[in-house]
């Protein structure tokens, strides 16, 4: 893609480019790369020969993508994937699995004993169960409307 970029850009601006010294700046090591490939296919040929007649005027600058975002993040703007678009894939879809059932536990209130006294146990737990037992308690406000903790009884 800075190699399409840096031919197009060198046609656009031939008139002032033509027998002066520049200097292109870029991102990518592609245009370096492209200089200096022995074997190039037929798309790296064409845009060889068409910088050919500005190699010994110009100059190719590496300058990191993440120092220079305004090129990077032209370039790697992202385009929507949706039909109309040239570079369009369609995506897979997920495989519909059907739900076979659906197991439900009944935790037995021995266990939810157990539970409840671990967290009277546990030292930060225990702050937070002693607040809620407290019934009356205003654990926080908001808009002026105070919530309070209410005792419940447990089943």
């Amino acid at each position: 893609m800075g190699c399409l970029c840096l031919v197009w850009a060198l046609e656009k601006l031939d008139y002032y480019l033509d027998g002066s010294d520049f200097e292109v700046v870029n991102y990518c090591n592609a245009v370096k790369s492209l200089l200096n490939m022995k074997s190039p296919n037929r798309h790296m040929l064409r845009w060889q020969i068409a910088i050919q007649k500005y190699r010994g005027n110009m100059t190719t600058v590496h300058k990191a993508g993440s120092i220079h975002k305004n090129a990077a993040g032209i370039s790697r703007c992202a385009l929507a994937n949706t039909p109309d678009k040239p570079a369009y894939v369609p995506l897979e879809e997920e495989p519909h699995i059907p739900i076979k059932g659906i197991n439900i536990t009944d935790l037995g209130t021995k266990f939810l004993k157990e539970v409840r006294e671990s967290y009277k146990q546990d030292k930060n737990c225990h702050i937070l169960t002693c607040l809620l037992d407290t019934p009356g308690q205003i654990l926080c406000q908001l808009s002026g409307i105070d919530f309070k903790s209410s005792k419940r009884q447990a089943g």
